[in-house]
């Protein structure tokens, strides 16, 4: 599953000081993230895995990315549309165990 959390920081997570399109994602990324989205759509696991970086490869087989893809797309089907979202991360010290908080 790390490298579904890794294909979901891919897709939400890129910070890259470019044109950005009106969601505010750079248009570079935009049209990786339609590419990918397209290939999972039409289950070309093999060539996402073949474009993927080597540090994607590094985590996982051909194989083992094609299932993770695969169950993927089985579960959530083809993606329909995209929004972009922010998370802010807060140290939180006031309690007896501190914690750190995702909103």
């Amino acid at each position: 599953m790390a490298l579904a959390g890794s294909m979901l920081l891919l897709l939400t997570g890129c910070a890259v000081k470019r044109a950005l399109s009106p969601g505010g994602i750079p248009s570079e990324v935009e049209s990786v993230i339609g590419t990918v989205s397209d290939d999972i759509a039409q289950e070309r696991y093999d060539k996402v895995y073949n474009e993927a970086s080597e540090l994607w490869k590094h985590d996982a087989t051909q194989q083992q990315s094609a299932e993770t893809l695969k169950t993927l797309h089985t579960k959530l089907g083809k993606v329909e549309s995209r929004t972009v979202n922010s998370a802010t991360e807060q140290q939180n010290s006031g309690g007896p165990l501190g914690a750190e908080l995702l909103s």
